[in-house]
């Protein structure tokens, strides 16, 4: 073969050898194509597993986890008329967000009342053909029936809000939605519609009580999602991850809606003061906000929940005023935030900030670094994400998450965390429904690790298109109960029938009338109990009741019991 090779002229073996040098580098990006195709990685549908991201950080759940006895009884509890929504949806945005939830015990009767806000229906349809929203009072033995002297209310709805803005002992109540926004103020045997409370046309998201000015009454914050415009039968469509959606039902397609803060002045009047305190966040499309005091100086501080644009974070400076942190405080998200929840999950002494998100973006659980910085001495507030770490991120990916407690569900002394799912994605066949997702309840390992124990529960474990959820003890037998709203049905109300160890009820006053009775409510208290040895003080059991203020001031009530032989 040698000799054929030289026999042959130069110029052939030229060729032939440039012939073979081309077929093997032919062959071998052939090659390397093939293996590249195969590592590249399909692209993400929402709502698809994923194995290789989801499972790899499973973790077993531990044999020391309760079992996650809840019993469903909305129907027997005598909540079963309820509609979130009646109607075809017509694929326009406002459809699909509410409804809402809001425990409140307006009857002073010592137990919790429920008001529930209807989603109502499609925009297309009349009021009278709307879900109305509702409120029920709670009987005392565990069952409820609606409330006569609640007036008529059919909208497009959103949230709801308990506080009592005058000061009358008597639980008034704050309701939104789309193009509403009401105040009503509770008579004591009827509810009547605050006439004086402006009611501007918007997208009216979270309502939130809060006296951020210290003056001793309530003010409230108002959420604008979009400046949504009203359009049916449209073709026209957007892309969210990969995807083809109706145009009207991504909240990218409008401009954010502005915020308001209802300052409130006395005597029923209100001013609206958002622009003005540089609180109004123009460019956020709000959905929740969560008055609370991050910094724990007595001041309540304001954090909003942005969808598709950055979360907010207000720091009260002391005087009613506020400076934006959301950069400063690492707190400034642009993921499509939706439910907010707050509390001191891992027991360090600061509050924390759990965050929940829309598909593929995970959820977020803000852990405060307060105490970390007081002790090395630096000032200011800030707050690192912790959901990966602790089992609350990545497994939420598949998932649209919207209202979120905190919630010790097993009496442990570890706060654990219920996140309500449903998607914002539609299905193929006509009728177009909203696709169906399982809930979340995340047990507390002792502050190491979150478990989700739905699964294991086959009524929590159902798929539902859920909105909101508020937790209560509303049977008053020292366990918290949970209740989601559904936009695909009505309301399930989950009885804990988990084991319990004793229990202590307190109910907060904020000032004494002449008579010497107790009247208003104990609105930004501050409860901290520490009880047995455990991971408490050795020897030691402490409950502070404080309520923001100036101590000496003889309209607050400050007082602290210790017993160091408990």
């Amino acid at each position: 073969m040698l000799g054929s090779w030289r026999r042959l002229g130069r110029r052939r073996r030229r060729l032939y050898l440039t012939l073979l040098i081309l077929l093997v580098v032919g062959l071998g990006g052939a090659t390397v194509i093939l293996l590249l195709a195969r590592r590249e990685p399909a692209p993400y549908r929402p709502g698809e597993e994923l194995p290789e991201v989801t499972r790899r950080l499973e973790r077993g759940i531990p044999e020391e986890a309760p079992s996650p006895r809840l019993v469903e009884v909305a129907a027997e509890a005598g909540l079963g008329g309820f509609r979130a929504f009646r109607g075809e949806r017509t694929s326009q945005l406002p459809e699909d967000m509410g409804g809402g939830a809001a425990w409140g015990d307006f009857d002073n009767d010592g137990d919790d009342d429920l008001f529930l806000v209807s989603a109502g229906g499609p925009l297309t349809a009349s009021p009278q053909d709307r879900a109305s929203s509702l409120l029920y009072e709670n009987l005392g033995d565990g069952t409820f029936r609606e409330y006569p002297g609640f007036p008529e209310l059919r909208i497009v709805g959103m949230g709801a809000a308990w506080g009592d803005y005058n000061g009358d002992g008597r639980l008034d109540l704050a309701v939104s939605g789309y193009n509403t926004l009401r105040l009503y103020r509770n008579e004591g045997d009827r509810f009547v519609r605050e006439e004086r409370f402006p009611e501007p046309k918007g997208f009216w998201a979270g309502v939130s009580w809060g006296d951020f000015d210290n003056d001793l009454d309530l003010d409230l914050y108002v959420c604008g999602y979009v400046r949504y415009r009203e359009e049916t039968g449209s073709t026209r469509v957007s892309q969210q991850y990969g995807t083809a959606v109706p145009f009207t039902l991504n909240p990218a397609s409008y401009p954010p809606e502005r915020n308001l803060l209802f300052r409130n002045e006395g005597k029923g009047v209100f001013q609206e003061v958002a622009e003005a305190l540089g609180v109004h966040n123009p460019e956020g499309r709000s959905l929740e906000a969560l008055w609370y005091d991050f910094d724990d100086d007595g001041w309540l501080d304001l954090y909003v929940a942005n969808d598709i644009s950055d979360n907010a974070f207000y720091r009260n400076r002391g005087d009613g005023s506020f400076e934006d942190l959301s950069h400063p405080a690492w707190v400034a998200d642009y993921r499509g935030a939706m439910g907010l929840a707050a509390g001191d999950w891992d027991r360090d002494g600061d509050d924390d900030l759990f965050i929940s998100h829309w598909v593929a973006q995970e959820n977020a659980l803000y852990n405060s670094l307060l105490v970390e910085g007081r002790t090395r001495g630096e000032p200011g507030i800030r707050f690192m994400d912790m959901a990966s770490a602790v089992g609350l991120g990545q497994i939420a990916l598949q998932r649209v998450g919207w209202g979120a407690s905190f919630v010790d569900l097993d009496s442990d002394g570890w706060l654990d965390l219920v996140v309500a799912n449903g998607s914002t994605f539609e299905t193929k066949e006509p009728p177009k429904r909203l696709v169906p997702q399982p809930s979340f309840l995340f047990w507390n390992e002792r502050g190491r690790f979150f478990h989700d124990l739905a699964p294991l529960n086959e009524q929590l474990a159902e798929p539902h298109v859920s909105r909101g959820l508020a937790v209560s003890d509303y049977d008053d037998d020292g366990d918290v109960d949970l209740l989601f709203v559904d936009l695909d049905g009505g309301v399930r109300l989950f009885r804990n029938e988990m084991p319990q160890g004793n229990w202590v009820k307190v109910r907060l006053r904020s000032r004494l009338a002449p008579s010497g009775e107790p009247i208003g409510w104990g609105d930004g208290a501050k409860l901290i109990a520490r009880v047995g040895r455990g991971d408490a003080p050795p020897s030691r059991f402490e409950r502070l009741l404080s309520l923001s203020g100036q101590p000496d001031d003889p309209l607050w009530a400050r007082r602290c019991w210790r017993d160091r032989n408990a």
